[in-house]
């Protein structure tokens, strides 16, 4: 009897909402003082680590704050969203960064907060962010004015368009201030109006005369 009290006695209580990840005893094993019993890791929200070149970092609007490593709420946005085979998208923002560059890869880490990862207050939200796995990230960043948002691919050569001008093709050299693998943003080297070719020439001449395809504007 004395037993089966000194067991009901036995509670174990985290200070915060988690998950068992490890246990370290077994049924029957004496437990000395000292010894840790388990590995609980939080759920009341998930910190993930997103490494950026230095190019991304400076188009981001952080405090100087942030740069430090202080941890401040209400930092930029990001949508986080599942890797091939593994869907789902969970919302947060940035919190803090490591505030160095890491010597062997160059890279600034943000760290971002999502509250709630295995949906332990509503079922209903969908996946659970589950700790380990890999996700992409979308973060707000600086606004930018007067800039040109073409594909990618009609890019020439190094920082170059092709312009159709009154019939006749011209090279045109361009700033690309942001790019991804679908998209560039142009900040200089256009005027608004101007048409700049979809169609690649293989032998491209300066002004070289060309006809419009029906219907294009481009």
């Amino acid at each position: 009897e004395q037993a089966q009290l000194n067991v009901d006695r036995c509670v174990i209580a985290a200070p915060f909402a988690g998950r068992v990840q490890q246990v370290n005893f077994g049924l029957g094993q004496v437990i000395t003082t000292g010894v840790a019993l388990a590995h609980l890791q939080p759920i009341d929200y998930a910190e993930i680590h997103l490494a950026l070149s230095l190019e991304q970092f400076e188009h981001l609007k952080l405090p100087k704050a942030f740069r430090g490593g202080t941890n401040i709420l209400g930092g930029p946005s990001v949508v986080l969203s599942g890797t091939a085979g593994s869907p789902g998208r969970w919302r947060g923002h940035v919190t803090r960064t490591t505030g160095e560059v890491d010597p062997s890869t160059r890279m600034m880490t943000l760290i971002a907060l999502v509250k709630d990862p295995y949906n332990s207050a509503d079922d209903s939200k969908g996946t659970a962010l589950s700790f380990g796995r890999f996700v992409k990230a979308e973060i707000d960043g600086k606004p930018m004015a007067k800039v040109t948002v073409l594909p990618r691919f009609v890019m020439r050569g190094e920082g170059q368009v092709h312009v159709y001008d009154e019939g006749v093709l011209k090279a045109r050299t361009v700033t690309v201030a942001w790019s991804t693998r679908d998209v560039v943003v142009i900040s200089a080297g256009l005027s608004e109006g101007e048409q700049v070719t979809l169609t690649p020439v293989e032998a491209f001449v300066e002004g070289m005369r060309v006809i419009a395809g029906e219907g294009s504007d481009e």
